[in-house]
């Protein structure tokens, strides 16, 4: 979107500043992330900011799931590509304790390498086209801990 302006219907330009928006292309399989700002612009989020947030989000819940989880039971991990940002880079790998994986461009290899590499795992292009995928284990552990969290709740 090149005018950085809110989306026309849906009420986005009566959002106080610095709120968070997500909205999807035409096609549905891109996430459009962005912030509102006090002039009516927005500030667009690139793909490797949603990654990070959103690996961040996950790894934050998988700590603090610790009395229901193994610590470390659950690796939580990014990828990208060699056009990724320095700077998310070194934020990631400090804040997950372990750099992201790199490969070619394109999602076929960011993909795999996210099914491969991780019990969870996440890639964003530039564009905003990526994903999280939960390995089947990371799904059982996490549905294993919800149980066991709701069950002891209940006592």
């Amino acid at each position: 979107q090149k005018a950085r302006t809110p989306p026309a219907r849906g009420e986005f330009s009566s959002l106080p500043p610095n709120t968070r928006c997500v909205s999807v292309d035409g096609d549905a399989d891109r996430l459009i992330y962005y912030e509102t700002r006090a002039d009516g612009s927005i500030d667009l989020f690139d793909g490797d900011k949603i990654a990070t947030m959103i690996a961040t989000y996950i790894k934050s819940l998988v700590d603090a799931s610790v009395p229901f989880l193994q610590p470390g039971s659950i690796r939580v991990g990014v990828v990208q590509t060699a056009y990724a940002n320095g700077a998310s880079t070194a934020y990631l790998t400090q804040t997950l304790g372990e750099a992201p994986a790199c490969v070619p461009t394109g999602v076929k290899h960011l993909h795999h390498a996210a099914e491969e590499l991780y019990d969870v795992g996440v890639y964003f292009e530039s564009n905003g086209h990526g994903t999280a995928i939960f390995s089947p284990k990371a799904s059982k552990a996490i549905e294993e801990a919800v149980v066991e969290a709701l069950m002891t709740r209940s006592m």
